[in-house]
């Protein structure tokens, strides 16, 4: 099982991209209005604005593997599918095609 990334909520995300490249030298992948995605050695980070995103844990998936979910898809083509764990987390099921999830 492979974690994607974790999602942290900012208020001004070109701010928060700034800090962590200046900070840590995290890569910025994306970025809009409502949020970026900073690539570390080991994992990425998503900075997302309050009111735009919820704070999560992504874990990478192969959908197949989840036939009772209904998937949908993001701007960059991932396709998505967000659930709560009983304990109230948010943990996004992402995949990025083919080969995404092959060790889940």
């Amino acid at each position: 099982m492979k974690i994607d990334h974790i999602a942290i909520q900012v208020d001004d995300i070109y701010e928060a991209c700034g800090w962590y490249w200046a900070k840590f030298g995290a890569k910025m992948l994306y970025h809009d209005d409502t949020w970026a995605i900073l690539q570390f050695d080991n994992i990425k980070i998503a900075l997302v604005l309050p009111n735009q995103h919820k704070k999560h844990l992504a874990v990478e998936v192969s959908p197949e593997k989840y036939p009772d979910l209904e998937f949908k898809q993001h701007r960059d083509g991932s396709k998505y599918y967000y659930l709560e764990d009983p304990w109230g987390n948010c943990v996004e099921l992402i995949d990025y095609g083919p080969n995404s999830g092959k060790n889940t």
